[in-house]
């Protein structure tokens, strides 16, 4: 996740800038944000810099394919993601 969400703690073979969760289901909701779509949007503002604004995440739509899954579907996801 980066160096500016890391949580200094280590957990089995997650590093500090890792995100670590027991729950998979929640782990892609919370890749979930809502926001703007900030795509191409300039770093810079006019009052002098920085974004002023909250940018939707990248995963978001990820978040909504795999929420439209049937459930069979979502737990062969699931499955999957457990045999990594």
């Amino acid at each position: 996740m980066g160096a500016g969400l890391a949580d200094g703690i280590t957990q089995g073979a997650a590093g500090p800038d890792q995100f670590r969760t027991a729950d998979l289901m929640q782990a892609i909701e919370d890749h979930y944000s809502s926001g703007r779509n900030c795509v191409g949007v300039s770093s810079s503002s006019s009052t002098g810099g920085g974004f002023n604004q909250t940018c939707a995440s990248e995963a978001n739509q990820v978040t909504n394919s795999f929420n439209r899954l049937n459930s069979t579907a979502k737990q062969d996801v699931l499955d999957f993601l457990r045999s990594l």
